[in-house]
């Protein structure tokens, strides 16, 4: 569909449409994938409720997996822990650290009333004194409940070793293990539910199906009448390149046979007629190359009007015309010129000759290191090479007085 003719109500209605659309094709996607199910499901049924059963006797968590580990940690460097708290309690008895720290702080409280300064650090001293007596206060209660127990940590590894094994067995994570036993349960409740969640999905398929059908026909409605205005702008475009006889319509698709689209639901197709007594056909099938290069300059005159161009670029647009219709087709490329950048190639005298700017493309043929190449030329023509150009195109190649007065007066009438 030429999308380029849509208003700004269109544009609105197909952000809702395609939104709709998203709906309607992931609810029919689901659908269809349920409907595809077979009688594996009885299979795959058993096997998932083996492994949450597994997993559910097995009562692993990441919060008692990290207890585990911690406590295994303990229990396996007990020996080296109790002698490190041994020795540090030692410390602190035999060699009477306490007692020399609060032993200076009494030394502060006479510097004190000397030098107000101090008072300050008798704080500080006295702070860390006390923290200090916290600590081996702490540390002497951990060494007398310190205690072995052979038969917890045959517990631990018995449990860390399960740990192990489901991780080797499920090729996971304790965390990706207990994510995947949620899917499972996920994927039962689905399997016995099948007949449920089919009906409600089926329910889905079809509310989403007619909201987007609704919001496409809106949008269908719409564009009806602006391709209207798209065959009137045409036709009187097609007048102007002495195509005066033509009738078009703008033909679309029927509503019988729908197929959601992601610019709509709809699907047209350019019927024309040039000539009087002639019916219309589809385009492809009744244009002449100088018919079909008048109907492309025609329609996308309009576009360059609808869409903010800054440039565009006519290759051969000309093709299979001369004359009189060169002319006109060189009259309304000039016009589109006014409103934005026109890049043209042509054959066409005319053409080139209403041109602001003529640029002459040539390829030659030279040796280089012993081997043929081609090399393309591109040169930006004064007046004087406009005329020789432009008398070529005139008198097929052959530069003659007659030509190049044609191509002068060419150049002066485009310039009126």
């Amino acid at each position: 569909y030429l999308d380029f003719i849509d208003n700004e109500e269109v544009k609105e209605l197909l952000i809702n449409y395609q939104e709709e659309l998203k709906n309607y094709n992931k609810f029919n996607k689901e659908y269809k994938d349920l409907l595809n199910r077979n009688d594996s499901d009885l299979q795959r049924l058993d096997f998932l409720k083996f492994q949450i059963n597994e997993i559910e006797t097995a009562k692993i968590s990441i919060s008692e997996e990290e207890e585990l580990k911690q406590k295994s940690n303990y229990l396996m460097n007990y020996e080296n822990l109790l002698n490190n708290l041994k020795e540090f309690i030692d410390y602190y008895d035999e060699e009477s650290t306490l007692d020399n720290i609060y032993n200076s702080t009494i030394n502060l409280k006479k510097l004190e009333e000397i030098d107000p300064k101090y008072k300050e650090y008798l704080s500080t001293l006295e702070d860390a004194y006390y923290q200090i007596v916290d600590v081996v206060d702490q540390v002497r209660k951990d060494f007398k409940l310190a205690d072995f127990d052979e038969s917890e940590l045959e517990y631990i590894n018995e449990r860390l070793g399960l740990y192990s094994d489901f991780k080797r067995k499920y090729k996971k994570t304790t965390e990706e293990i207990l994510k995947y036993y949620e899917e499972m349960k996920k994927e039962i409740s689905n399997i016995e539910n099948y007949d449920e969640i089919i009906a409600n999905l089926e329910k889905k398929v079809k509310e989403s199906y007619n909201k987007t059908l609704e919001i496409g026909k809106n949008i269908r409605e719409i564009r009806i009448s602006l391709a209207k205005s798209l065959e009137k702008s045409l036709i009187a475009n097609l007048k102007d390149l002495k195509l005066k006889n033509t009738r078009f319509e703008i033909v679309f698709n029927d509503l019988d046979n729908i197929t959601f689209k992601p610019n709509g639901i709809d699907e047209v197709d350019f019927l024309i007629s040039f000539n009087i007594g002639e019916p219309l056909k589809p385009l492809s099938k009744v244009a002449s190359g100088g018919e079909l290069s008048r109907f492309m300059l025609a329609l996308k005159e309009i576009i360059s009007e609808k869409v903010n161009l800054q440039t565009i670029i006519f290759d051969e647009i000309d093709n299979g015309v001369s004359g009189e219709v060169a002319y006109s087709i060189a009259n309304k490329i000039k016009s589109i010129s006014k409103n934005l950048q026109v890049l043209c190639v042509t054959h066409l005298p005319q053409v080139a000759a209403i041109s602001d700017h003529q640029i002459n493309i040539t390829k030659d043929v030279i040796i280089e290191k012993s081997e043929k190449r081609t090399i393309t030329k591109i040169e930006e023509l004064d007046h004087d090479l406009r005329v020789i150009e432009i008398a070529k195109m005139i008198s097929n190649g052959i530069v003659t007085e007659a030509s190049k007065n044609l191509a002068i007066e060419l150049l002066k009438s485009s310039i009126n």
